[in-house]
């Protein structure tokens, strides 16, 4: 709620009124380690917006000096702050001692939730205001179904028009399952016919399930109407924890070591890259309103891309049935959470994901990592230790993504992995790779960014199907003067 002079001022000068913005998805669990999570995602947009931030680069990992710094720096500045889908008071509990809520400085904290009884303890502070968000006027849901349900034609269809607002109608005019089911109909054909089996399909479910369960069928169907090489890409997402940003070069890289994508020749046109058609295929899904694309590069090029956290839990489910791959967390260094050891010693997933912290001693309890094709480490940084026990856990590991672990060293074990055809070290303390590195020959990427790695083994030559050699380092990042490091070959 603004002052009319704020609204003046916002009028003019937009966002510029404030001095930081920034958009914070929330994940499904705001609690303990997650809280530090998403404190480190306030400092990154910080950084990332206000070089100069020094003062919040430390080495200090603790919840209560991030907070400390936070309250500092955003102690004489005007913010704007959006927490998306917030399922837990535990969080809004924790950092509003960092936001300077009390102050005169115009600052505004924007909070979205599907859960009412957060909304109203929050909104038992005197200084917060709770706006129930109503459903769409019918003008503006039909804009919003017609813009997603005809994105791909050129032509327009009077007589399915009548359908089209039954359609909204029967959802109530909420944007999220108008969302869905037009991107549903998007890949239909546009006959009477055809969405008529559609409404009458739906029909059903919209009259007695909730609108959520509702939104969540919706985009099962979606998944299953995808191609089957869409249905494999889409799935890595499930490697990533839920609010995850994903590079969206990484992510090509990833499927095209991950060997979801075939190289096409056609005679009546030059040879498409693999890259290429990986790019095609983030673009279609980015269509049909299953990815969406969080920051765009200077020239308007996706940067990073993410789901929603209804369809990441969707993708999580269908990944563990298909035990494309499982979620190895730790509450604590000692106790596994429920989605672990338990499990995957009773499955063999082809992909693993290593969230928030876990020691050493419990990994090795983990014996069934010889099918294991993909492993990402998703850890807190310095927390960790890779020991070289962990790279001889593996048999037929062709992607490997170390970035931020805890890693002083690259084992010699490393050079075993001969079927690795990505490795990511980014932002570990490696000093030097090891000559057994030259025995990856099917290796496609070697990510070396921000490591102390300053010069490459000679057996780097063997590595005939090398693509991507990311190596060099910036110093002094975070002030007025960078200095590149380069890595001698």
């Amino acid at each position: 709620v603004y002052s009319k002079q704020e609204q003046v001022s916002l009028q003019k000068n937009g966002t510029s009124y404030f001095e930081f913005c920034a958009w914070i998805t929330m994940s499904r669990s705001q609690v303990d380690d997650e809280q530090n999570m998403l404190i480190r995602q306030i400092i990154e947009n910080i950084l990332e917006k206000d070089p100069g931030a020094a003062t919040l680069r430390s080495e200090t990992t603790t919840l209560e000096s991030r907070i400390r710094k936070l309250k500092e720096y955003f102690e004489d500045k005007r913010y704007l702050i959006v927490f998306d889908d917030m399922q837990d008071l535990n969080f809004w509990n924790v950092i509003q001692y960092a936001l300077n809520q009390n102050s005169s400085t115009s600052s505004k904290v924007i909070i979205t939730t599907r859960d009412e009884s957060v909304a109203n303890m929050i909104g038992s502070d005197h200084f917060v205001s709770v706006y129930r968000v109503e459903p769409l006027s019918l003008s503006d849901a039909l804009m919003l179904f017609r813009h997603k349900a005809f994105q791909f034609e050129k032509v327009e269809y009077p007589e399915l028009n009548g359908l089209s607002e039954e359609f909204v109608e029967k959802c109530n005019r909420v944007p999220l399952a108008i969302l869905a089911i037009a991107s549903h109909l998007a890949t239909k054909e546009k006959t009477t016919t055809e969405w008529r089996k559609a409404l009458i399909q739906l029909g059903s479910r919209l009259q007695s399930n909730h609108l959520l369960d509702i939104v969540n069928q919706v985009m099962l169907e979606s998944y299953h109407d995808l191609p089957s090489h869409l249905r494999r890409c889409i799935l890595y997402f499930g490697l990533f924890p839920e609010g995850y940003f994903i590079s969206c070069m990484t992510l090509i890289r990833l499927w095209v070591a991950g060997g979801l994508v075939e190289e096409k020749r056609d005679s009546s046109e030059e040879d498409t890259s693999m890259e290429e058609l990986a790019k095609q295929y983030l673009a279609e899904l980015v269509c049909r309103c299953l990815v969406h694309v969080s920051k765009v590069d200077f020239d308007g090029r996706p940067k990073t891309c993410h789901v929603y956290n209804l369809m990441h839990k969707l993708i999580a489910r269908i990944c563990q049935e298909q035990m494309f791959c499982d979620q190895v967390k730790m509450k604590d260094k000692t106790t596994p959470s429920s989605s672990n050891y338990s499990k995957l010693d009773s499955s063999d997933p082809r992909g693993l994901s290593i969230i928030i912290n876990s020691d050493a001693a419990a990994m090795k309890r983990v014996k069934n990592w010889k099918k294991v094709r993909s492993c990402f480490v998703f850890d807190d940084a310095k927390k960790w230790l890779v020991t070289e026990e962990f790279f001889s856990s593996f048999m037929l590991l062709s992607q490997l993504d170390l970035s931020n672990a805890r890693l002083d060293n690259l084992p010699k074990q490393v050079g075993n992995l001969l079927n690795l055809k990505y490795l990511s070290l980014r932002d570990t303390n490696i000093k030097s790779l090891p000559e057994s590195i030259g025995n990856l020959e099917r290796l496609q990427t070697l990510d070396l960014k921000r490591t102390q790695v300053h010069e490459l083994p000679k057996e780097i030559k063997n590595l005939v199907k090398l693509c991507h050699l990311l190596a060099y380092f910036i110093y002094n990042q975070y002030s007025d003067l960078d200095r590149l490091q380069g890595v001698k070959v």
